[in-house]
């Protein structure tokens, strides 16, 4: 594609990205190979495989199914749930400390390195009553 992109630019966000580059003079093929598979990967693959998932979580819940189905208002929910639930990219966050402080009856000191799992967030029993059942969807005003 990026091959047929830098033939042909057209008026896209490669074919910009190229003349652009062109015009600076840093054409860079490799980065737009790149670019173009990060754009794949995290773009279409994560929504793909998300649809899919939320697909089979409301078949195995029909229960959720039929509360969106009465109330259309919770939809925005229902895309945020399956996120939470299913949890298809966990991306973990390594931080490190500025000041000593306490996470979970854990301290921690100034400089130290802490790592968050985003997975184990979205299943904490502290925040989710059950976090391994979907929770009900609710109305955006609910949710506000």
């Amino acid at each position: 594609m990026i091959t047929r992109k830098e033939s042909e630019p057209g008026d896209d966000l490669f074919g910009r990205k190229i003349a652009r580059q062109r015009r600076e003079g840093t054409l860079d093929h490799a980065g737009l190979v790149s670019l173009a598979f990060l754009l794949l990967t995290a773009g279409h693959e994560t929504t793909a495989n998300m649809i899919s998932l939320g697909v089979v979580g409301l078949l195995s819940h029909p229960e959720q199914l039929a509360l969106i189905k009465a109330d259309p208002g919770r939809t925005p929910m229902a895309v945020e749930e399956p996120l939470r639930y299913f949890s298809i990219t966990d991306t973990v966050s390594s931080r490190l400390a500025t000041d000593d402080a306490e996470i979970a009856g854990v301290s921690i000191k100034a400089d130290e390195g802490v790592i968050v799992s985003g997975l184990s967030a979205n299943w904490e029993p502290a925040v989710f009553e059950n976090p391994a059942e979907p929770n009900e969807p609710s109305t955006h005003e609910e949710a506000s």
